[in-house]
């Protein structure tokens, strides 16, 4: 699930410290469960568990395009 992800951040220069940092932020945003992770993760069955990990890739892009737009990357 990391795998797919991380594909979203595809569209960035292929570095070694983007992709370093965005599995960081991805494990971070996968633990702590932003909203609307934790309201995804209580669906019922294996759906909850997929989508949360989806919502944390997206809030991961977010991050990732916020640092890059701000130049902090």
């Amino acid at each position: 699930l990391t795998i797919i992800a991380s594909f979203s951040l595809i569209q960035f220069s292929i570095e070694n410290n983007i992709w370093i940092l965005s599995f960081i932020i991805f494990r971070i945003f996968d633990v702590v469960k932003i909203w609307p992770a934790g309201n995804l993760e209580k669906l019922h069955g294996g759906h909850g568990i997929l989508l949360d990990d989806i919502a944390a890739g997206f809030q991961t892009l977010l991050a990732i395009i916020l640092l890059d737009y701000f130049n902090l990357i």
